[in-house]
């Protein structure tokens, strides 16, 4: 048992059957109330703090993660290459 959640919690969180549609559950009840595993909750533009369903799309949840990494790391000249089709050196 870490931070008093419990091995037999975690595991009915990931081996949870998780309908389409629904947001995947992060949260735990402990002995002190409910903790998030996965720390912070997502806050949306529109007030939102639970996750969205991305319905098992692993393509989507792929391309999510590389989308909030080139926000996180753009720049102007990044933004023009995108527009111009410039691939990047590798």
């Amino acid at each position: 048992m870490s931070h008093g959640i419990s091995f037999a919690a975690m595991d009915g969180i990931f081996f949870a059957d998780v309908p389409a549609g629904v947001p995947f559950n992060t949260t735990v009840q402990t002995a002190t109330g409910p903790v998030n595993v996965l720390g912070n909750q997502p806050l949306y533009a529109d007030g939102r703090s639970t996750w969205v369903s991305l319905d098992y799309s692993l393509q989507l949840s792929i391309s999510l993660v590389q989308w909030q990494e080139w926000m996180d790391n753009s720049d102007e000249e990044t933004a023009v290459r995108v527009h111009d089709a410039v691939l990047p050196g590798r």
